[in-house]
C-alpha cells in the first residue's frame, strides 16, 4: 500500500517505509522523489524475499522480489546502482544515495543462514 501511495501521491508524501511489502503495481510514475527504506526478512514464508508465492502465504498475491522494488526506486530517485553496505550484527543495511536530491533508498534485512 505504501508503494502505491508513493506512486500516486509523491507530491504529498516525502517518504515510505514498507515492512514486508514490495511494489506490486504495474504502472508507477511518481512526479517527485520519495525517500524509501524497506524492511524484509530473507526467510519470510508469507511474502518471499525473492518473490513469488510463499508456502505460508495468506493471499494468492504473486509477490515482486525485494530487489526489483529497490531497483525501481533507485532508478526513480536517480541513485547509484551499487549500494553502500554496512552490517550491524546479523542485520545488513544497503543504502543508495541519490546524486542530486535527498531521497535515499535503503534496504535492511537479515540474510539467510
Amino acid at each position: 500500500m505504501s508503494c502505491r501511495l508513493a506512486c500516486e501521491l509523491s507530491d504529498q508524501i516525502a517518504a515510505i517505509v514498507p515492512v514486508v511489502g514490495t511494489q506490486n503495481i504495474e504502472i508507477c510514475q511518481p512526479g517527485q522523489w520519495v525517500f524509501v527504506i524497506l524492511f524484509h526478512g530473507t526467510a519470510d514464508q508469507h511474502a518471499p524475499y525473492y518473490g513469488g508465492f510463499g508456502p505460508k502465504a495468506l493471499t494468492t498475491l504473486n509477490h515482486t522480489p525485494v530487489e526489483d522494488t529497490i531497483a525501481f526506486w533507485v532508478r526513480q530517485d536517480d541513485g547509484p546502482g551499487e549500494p553502500i553496505t554496512e552490517s550491524y550484527g546479523q542485520i545488513v543495511h544497503d543504502s543508495h544515495t541519490p546524486r542530486q536530491q535527498n531521497a535515499e533508498v535503503e534496504k535492511r534485512y537479515i540474510p539467510l543462514i
